[in-house]
Order: structure tokens, then C-alpha cells, then sequence
């Protein structure tokens, strides 16, 4: 058995004879590929979206003037004059409030004393004389109040319509968007780099102030 190995041995060519003896070569590696490397991908700009604008307004700051209306209103010589006309028309109306006061006191005690002696239809009598003396009494008190009230307005509207143009030509003519009225302490604190106190400016303006006229607006007084 071995001869015949020997002669097939010795048969085979050389190349095929090396193959068989030489180890059997690992077959050559193949470079290994990296896979392409993809470009990074970006992301989308992003774009912004159609929004509305915002403007910011910055605060109005009004440039005003302020006073105390009634104080200048009660320290002019016309508002003393209006004052002693009402009370002299005040006067008079008391008098005749007190002198339908007497008459109903005197009415009432004659029937107090009466009473006793009157008949029946008598008391019913003077009863209603009673009751009609006190019924007009309260009803000329009730007109007495109202006819004062316009009495006053009558008096005072004058002497408004002037300080009220008076207030109107200072904020003109310093420019002013409004004056401000502080009576009853209605603005505890003004601040005062946007408001000035103009109760000088107005006291002077109303010296140039013709006197008032209804229906027409007064206008300064030529100097």
C-alpha cells in the first residue's frame, strides 16, 4: 500500500505536489470598506413665523394745571356781594315763615281753650282750618327753599361763567391739556414736575376778565 502512494507520489507535478505539502495560505483579505459616510445632516433653518409686531407706546405724561375752584370762587368781592343779596331775600322769607308760624300757634291754643265749649260742628271746623294753616305752612317752607336755591344760582352763575373763562384762558395760553379742580381734597397728591398750581395765574387773569354777560363769552379786557 505504500508503493502505491509512493508512485502516485513521484507521478503528481511539482506545483501540485508543493500545494499539497505547503500550508494552506489564509486567502488575502479583502480591503475592508468603510460605508460611505453620510453627510451630517442639517437641520432646516427655521424660519420665524409671521407674528404680529408689538409697538410699545410709552405713557402719555399731560402737562396740567390745578386749583382750588371754590376757594377762589368764595375769596372774590361778587361772591361777597352775592352772598348779602341772598341773605337779604333769605330775610324776608323768614319773616313771613315766622309770621304764619304765630298765626298757627294762635290758632291752635284758641282751640285748646275752645274745645271744651265748642259744638260738634264747630270743632269739626276749626279742625280743618287747622289742618289747612299747617298744610300751608309747609308748602310756602317747601317754595321758600326752592326759591332760594334759584335765588343763589342766579346770583352765583355770573360770577362762575367769569373764574370758569378766567381758568380757561391761563390753560391756554400755557398750554396746558386740563386744570384740575382740588376742592374737598380730591387729589391728595399731584405731582408737581407735570402739575403747577395756577391759582396766581387765574387770580390776574380774572382782573382782565370783563364782567360777565349772559349768552356771550367774556373775553380779556384790552390793556
Amino acid at each position: 500500500m505504500k508503493n502505491i502512494l509512493l508512485a502516485l507520489f513521484l507521478l503528481l507535478p511539482a506545483a501540485a505536489i508543493a500545494q499539497i505539502t505547503e500550508p494552506a495560505q489564509q486567502p488575502a483579505q479583502l480591503p475592508v470598506q468603510q460605508p460611505a459616510q453620510q453627510p451630517a445632516q442639517q437641520l432646516p433653518e427655521m424660519q420665524p413665523q409671521g407674528t404680529d409686531s408689538i409697538i410699545l407706546i410709552p405713557p402719555v405724561q399731560y402737562k396740567f394745571g390745578y386749583v382750588n375752584y371754590r376757594a377762589i370762587f368764595e375769596s372774590l368781592p361778587e361772591y361777597a356781594a352775592a352772598q348779602k343779596s341772598l341773605a337779604d331775600i333769605k330775610a324776608k322769607y323768614d319773616s313771613e315763615t315766622l309770621h304764619n308760624e304765630e298765626e298757627f300757634r294762635r290758632m291752635y291754643l284758641d282751640f285748646l281753650q275752645g274745645q271744651k265749649d265748642f259744638p260738634q260742628t264747630i270743632m269739626l271746623k276749626r279742625q280743618k282750618e287747622l289742618q289747612n294753616a299747617m298744610e300751608r305752612g309747609i308748602k310756602f317752607r317747601n317754595e321758600v327753599s326752592q326759591m332760594l336755591d334759584n335765588a343763589q344760582k342766579e346770583l352765583e352763575a355770573p360770577i362762575i361763567a367769569r373764574l370758569d373763562s378766567a381758568i380757561k384762558l391761563v390753560a391756554t395760553e400755557k398750554g396746558y391739556e386740563f386744570i384740575m379742580n382740588t376742592d374737598a381734597h380730591a387729589f391728595p397728591f399731584i405731582n408737581p414736575t407735570l402739575g403747577e398750581d395756577v391759582t396766581g395765574a387765574v387770580m390776574q387773569k380774572l382782573q382782565t376778565i370783563k364782567e360777565w354777560i349772559p349768552n356771550q363769552n367774556p373775553q380779556p379786557a384790552a390793556q
